[in-house]
């Protein structure tokens, strides 16, 4: 049993990892796994510390290595945004987890999506270098960010189908143990 909840926690782990990785390759506009990283730690680790350190440990990992290889900006105001709604992400994930199924999987990534689109575009706005700080400003913040939304649904939900799939399959493959052995009580 010990061995089986090992094999679950390093194959959890590495598609998280490898998923955040993703990132370094050529990609679409905001399609990226970023919001099914979130939901997957905050599904299989729901209750424990792991849910929220790991998304955001290889989100910086990622990040630094986008800036190194990119000369993206790294320590900026709109990261912090970003890591924020991504811990906001793995609570919607917790509920996922409780009774995986592709409707509660949609859904939380629905849901990630909404979020990271609402809060991250406000975010923009806020900043005031863009569009002017007026209501109008902000409906063209929304507005001008549409396709970003439609990329960022449907990397969430290609992403989330891709992780969530190879880990259920894995589990039934291999005969490995309910999620709910990743709980707080199992893995710290």
């Amino acid at each position: 049993m010990k061995n089986s909840r090992h094999t679950l926690l390093l194959l959890i782990c590495g598609f998280i990892l490898a998923a955040a990785l993703s990132r370094l390759l050529p990609h679409p506009p905001n399609f990226t796994p970023v919001i099914a990283i979130a939901l997957f730690a905050g599904a299989y680790f729901r209750g424990s510390k792991w849910a929220w350190m790991l998304p955001i440990s290889v989100m910086i990992v990622s990040d630094i290595g986008l800036w190194w290889l990119h000369g993206y900006e790294f320590f900026t105001l709109m990261r912090l945004v970003i890591y924020l709604c991504l811990m906001a992400i793995v609570g919607i994930g917790i509920p996922v987890g409780t009774k995986i199924n592709i409707h509660r999987v949609v859904g939380g990534s629905l849901a990630g999506t909404v979020l990271f689109f609402i809060v991250t575009n406000f975010a923009v706005w806020l900043g005031g270098r863009l569009y002017p700080m007026t209501w109008e400003g902000l409906l063209a913040c929304y507005i001008a960010a549409i396709p970003f939304f439609r990329n960022t649904l449907l990397s969430a939900l290609f992403y989330s189908a891709v992780m969530f799939g190879a880990i259920e399959f894995a589990k039934a493959w291999w005969q490995l143990p309910d999620r709910a052995i990743l709980s707080s009580r199992n893995i710290e």
